[in-house]
C-alpha cells in the first residue's frame, strides 16, 4: 500500500508541476474577437453522493499531455483549481477499463496544494468503476481525444466523486 501511495503521490506531484507550468495568461481571443476554441480541453459532469442526480459541470482551465515510456498521462486543472490526472498504458486508440489488469489509473484532487501535504485528500479511481475510451491518438499532430466515466474514492474516508460524460478534446501531448 505504501508503494502504491508513494508512486501515485510522485505521479501527482509531477503532473501538478506540469499542469502549473502550462498555465498562461493569453487574451489573444479578446484582441481579435474570435471565440475561444474547444480543443485541448477536458470536460465532465461530477457528482458527490449527495448530488448524484444533479451533477455539476467540470471543465479544465489548462491541460497537458505526456507520453513517456509508452504511458500516456493527461493532467487537467479545473476552473475551480481541482486537478484530474488520467493515465493509460499505451499510445493507441482503444478502450482502457479502469482496473488493475489494464493499467489505466485516475487521480483526482479538489485541492492539490493541501493534497500535496496530506495524501488522505487524494481521490483514486475505483477498480472496475469505469473506463477511458481513446478515440483519436494522432501521432503526427500529437493530439489525443476520447471519452471517460468512472468513480473515485478517498481511501481512508470512503468519500466518493462520480465522473460522467467525460470528454477529452484534442489534448496536445509531449513525447
Amino acid at each position: 500500500m505504501k508503494k502504491f501511495l508513494r508512486f501515485f503521490l510522485s505521479l501527482f506531484i509531477l503532473s501538478a508541476m506540469l499542469g502549473l507550468a502550462a498555465c498562461t495568461d493569453d487574451d489573444d481571443d479578446d484582441d481579435n474577437n474570435n471565440p475561444p476554441t474547444t480543443t485541448n480541453s477536458v470536460t465532465a459532469k461530477i457528482a458527490t453522493d449527495a448530488t448524484i442526480n444533479s451533477p455539476s459541470d467540470w471543465k479544465s482551465s489548462s491541460v497537458t499531455g505526456t507520453l513517456t515510456n509508452n504511458i500516456t498521462a493527461i493532467t487537467a486543472v479545473g476552473t475551480d483549481g481541482s486537478q484530474l490526472i488520467i493515465t493509460i498504458p499505451g499510445d493507441a486508440t482503444g478502450n482502457y477499463p479502469l482496473n488493475s489488469s489494464s493499467g489505466a489509473t485516475v487521480i483526482y484532487t479538489e485541492d492539490p496544494v493541501a493534497a500535496g501535504t496530506n495524501p488522505n485528500l487524494i481521490f483514486y479511481g475505483i477498480d472496475g468503476s469505469g473506463n477511458v475510451n481513446i478515440t483519436k491518438f494522432d501521432k503526427t499532430n500529437k493530439k489525443i481525444s476520447g471519452t471517460f466515466q468512472f468513480q473515485t474514492i478517498r481511501l481512508l474516508s470512503g468519500v466518493r466523486r462520480y465522473f460522467t460524460s467525460g470528454e477529452i478534446k484534442d489534448v496536445s501531448y509531449l513525447p
